[in-house]
């Protein structure tokens, strides 16, 4: 996987194939064929395993820091960006070459999916979980709003196209997240009409 890791982030996806891998690992192709059906197998395990640490260090963040929703937000944004930024391969992997990958796209779908209940779990700790159940589907609608503008800040401040640090990066999209839950909460959760 080391290998697979050095040549996924120096050239791209495109440039990972079995002969690379084998030449790079000093490995005949039948060894490689034992453990992997094809390229797109370890391409998966790359990203199954920047997903899982992910969720794990986020949740973490998260489930362990202050319950009060600027500093859990803060937290968990904090964990996000500094497991993705530390290696620039991740980012690659994630951000980029999901456009052109249909495995990467898959899997980041599912990292979507992480990011938006983490999202709602904060929610839920905030307002309740009649605020969020009130939300329903509209919640996902945001989730998916949120984790798009916040990768994508991620992508365009590690190509260097945003003058920010990344502590500023953070609180940003921090900030972001706060905001898009009292907008929420304020005009669509305590402002909905009851029905008579």
């Amino acid at each position: 996987m080391d290998a697979a890791w050095e040549i996924a982030g120096r050239d791209g996806l495109a440039a990972l194939t079995v002969s690379g891998l084998c030449r790079a690992t000093g490995v005949h192709d039948r060894y490689f064929y034992e453990n992997f059906n094809g390229v797109d197998d370890v391409v998966v395990a790359l990203v199954d395993e920047i997903a899982a640490r992910l969720g794990v260090v986020t949740a973490a963040a998260i489930m362990t820091g202050e319950p009060e929703l600027r500093s859990a937000v803060r937290a968990g944004m904090s964990a996000c960006i500094e497991y993705l930024t530390d290696d620039p391969t991740r980012v690659r992997l994630l951000l980029v070459e999901a456009q052109v990958h249909r495995a990467v796209a898959q899997r980041r779908n599912e990292i979507r999916r992480v990011f938006i209940d983490l999202m709602r779990t904060g929610f839920q700790r905030q307002y309740g979980d009649a605020a969020a159940a009130q939300l329903g589907s509209l919640f996902d609608v945001i989730g998916v709003q949120a984790f798009g503008a916040t990768l994508e800040a991620v992508s365009a401040w590690t190509s260097g196209d945003l003058e920010v640090t990344r502590d500023e990066l953070i609180d940003l999209c921090a900030d972001l997240l706060v905001g898009l839950a009292e907008y929420t909460y304020t005009t669509v959760v305590t402002d909905k009409p009851t029905s008579s």
